[in-house]
């Protein structure tokens, strides 16, 4: 819905629109304070606040949620030498994530690690509140 408001096309996955409506939140954010700062008519006018200059402070806790996971797996994936670990990885990863961050052990959730065609790991991305889950346990 907020694509379409914003004549964005709507992707195939949800992390591409994601992507794309975090880019645009952005760039609608930047845009704001440099209209205000262009429009300034003195230097008390032009100074602009710490909310206003921090896109938004729970994406940058998401963002930094999501580099403490990614350079964990990145230091795992690249440990491993054969593609037999590299699938052990895989599976101990979404097995103690499916079981104790997204679920339970009697209730496991379905989340996979996101992996490109050539079988390479790609960014891991969370919503904040599953960020910190992630973190948490």
């Amino acid at each position: 819905m907020e694509l379409g408001y914003r004549a964005l096309p709507i992707s195939q996955t949800v992390r591409e629109n994601r992507q794309k409506l975090r880019d645009a939140l952005e760039a609608e954010k930047g845009y704001a304070l440099m209209t205000k700062l262009v429009a300034s008519i003195d230097c008390n006018s032009a100074f602009c606040t710490v909310e206003e200059a921090i896109p938004c402070i729970m994406h940058g806790g998401n963002g930094i949620n999501e580099k403490i996971v990614m350079m964990v797996l990145i230091e795992a994936w690249e440990s491993c030498s054969t593609a037999q670990e590299k699938e052990q990885l895989i599976k101990i990863v979404e097995d103690y994530i499916n079981s104790r961050s997204f679920g339970r052990e009697e209730s496991k959730a379905q989340w996979k690690l996101p992996m490109t065609k050539e079988k390479e790991l790609e960014t891991v991305s969370f919503t904040a509140w599953t960020g910190r889950n992630v973190i948490e346990n």
